[in-house]
């Protein structure tokens, strides 16, 4: 299933949700990118939902009104984002009649859009290893010059239960296929208190990996428990085009795939800082605890920078609600978090890197590995993890919509009715 969203393409394929009347209004709006131009479309949000980099694998289910929370919650923060200097490709939401409009012009009519408006830049013309050296190789020449950068932005105020940072400091210590077992609170504690006593007998030395990763985590020699939250965050680099899935880069790649000079590099890395400080600053006014999201960026204009994709969401981000019983603080996840807990309780996960493994003794590297996957899990345990989930998220995603949007233009449950399942994904407030 892979991406939440569809370009709307005059003679493009049939989209699920999409009627026929709004495919006409959405066709108009189509304008074809040139290589030193943008261009602008509109695309379809669907109710999909993307893990452990799976694409089409996943299998066809839908979360309820997650099409509209996503396009609302986007939408809204980019137009603030616009009025505090964070520039973006965003132009609008389309309405029933093929208008583009505001977030507060639907709100105030009573009606939502899971349609949304952007300019769009070049990318690679198909999603193979040879396309994306020729993207590269054009961006060098000059031959394109308006492009989406082949480098995402990863910014980390926090470690919530799922995080990758857990991951890796599992891999660090020899742990890796440990990690992979475990989905709860108290099952990754357990495992974090283990590694812990490893590294106290052992002492921090004898794991270089891990403590150079703590370092450039800021983290000192301490081992966090999810929940644990940074002064201030932390950026990390991955790949955006890899054809294997997201891929983690060195600063220095990262700037390098991005195509600008040392300057408007510089220039970007503050945006994504000032990006990353505003939307945890907006989702704590909205009691919304963000964890760690993502930026993307276009270059134009001989070398200047603006956010694209999609922001703040919880697809993009972890997005958390507090919540406390019993005494305990928990922060709640409100979409990819639960989804990849069932997933990895599943295995998944362990799957996923066993077809990674395979591929790359069949053919070298692990660009193929989705072709197999089915031989470390099967379709029916790939279908009950899906509707399982799915059907857990619905509410979460509403409530945490209704705060985002400052409305309860989603009917979503009161949180104590439906949190009780979600509590052992739950990361925790840490106490100092």
């Amino acid at each position: 299933m892979g991406s939440v969203k569809d370009m709307i393409i005059p003679g493009g394929p049939e989209i699920v949700g999409l009627d026929t009347k709004r495919r006409e209004l959405a066709e108009k709006l189509y304008i074809k990118t040139e290589p030193h131009k943008f261009g602008q479309g509109a695309w379809k949000v669907s109710g999909r939902f993307s893990v452990a980099d799976l694409k089409k694998q996943i299998p066809p289910v839908e979360i309820d009104s997650k099409n509209y929370i996503l396009t609302m919650m986007t939408a809204s923060y980019f137009e603030h984002a616009e009025n505090i200097g964070l520039g973006s490709c965003y132009l609008g939401l389309m309405d029933s009649e093929g208008n583009v409009v505001d977030t507060t012009t639907l709100l105030d009519r009573g009606e939502l859009s899971d349609i949304i408006v952007m300019q769009l830049a070049n990318i690679p013309k198909a999603g193979t290893v040879e396309a994306v050296k020729e993207y590269h190789e054009a961006i060098k020449q000059g031959d394109i010059s308006v492009y989406v950068a082949d480098a995402e932005s990863i910014f980390r105020g926090g470690f919530p239960l799922g995080s990758s940072s857990f991951k890796k400091m599992f891999k660090y210590t020899g742990r890796g296929d440990i990690y992979e077992k475990i989905a709860t609170y108290d099952e990754t504690v357990q495992a974090l208190d283990e590694i812990r006593a490893d590294v106290a007998e052992k002492g921090l030395d004898s794991f270089p990996d891990l403590k150079g990763y703590l370092e450039e985590l800021t983290l000192g020699g301490t081992i966090p428990n999810p929940g644990a939250v940074l002064e201030s965050p932390v950026l990390n680099f991955t790949t955006k085009f890899s054809v294997g899935g997201d891929e983690d880069v060195t600063e220095d790649e990262a700037r390098a795939r991005m195509g600008v000079d040392e300057k408007g590099y510089e220039i970007w890395k503050g945006t994504v800082r000032k990006c990353a400080n505003d939307q945890m600053k907006y989702d704590g006014e909205r009691n919304i605890k963000n964890m760690d999201g993502k930026v993307e960026g276009v270059v134009y204009d001989g070398g200047k920078i603006k956010l694209t994709d999609f922001a703040k969401t919880p697809d993009e981000n972890r997005e958390m609600i507090l919540v406390e019983k019993n005494g305990i603080e928990y922060l709640v996840p409100t979409n990819k978090e639960i989804q990849r807990a069932v997933f990895r309780a599943r295995g998944i996960y362990q799957a996923c890197d066993d077809a990674k493994a395979e591929a790359q003794k069949v053919e070298g590297n692990t660009d193929n590995w989705h072709n197999y996957l089915l031989n470390h899990t099967t379709k029916e345990t790939l279908q009950s993890a899906a509707d399982d989930s799915c059907a857990m998220m619905a509410d979460a995603l509403k409530v945490v919509g209704n705060r985002a949007l400052g409305t309860d233009i989603f009917d979503a449950r009161p949180v104590d009715a439906w949190v009780d399942e979600f509590l052992p994904y739950a990361s925790r407030v840490q106490k100092d």
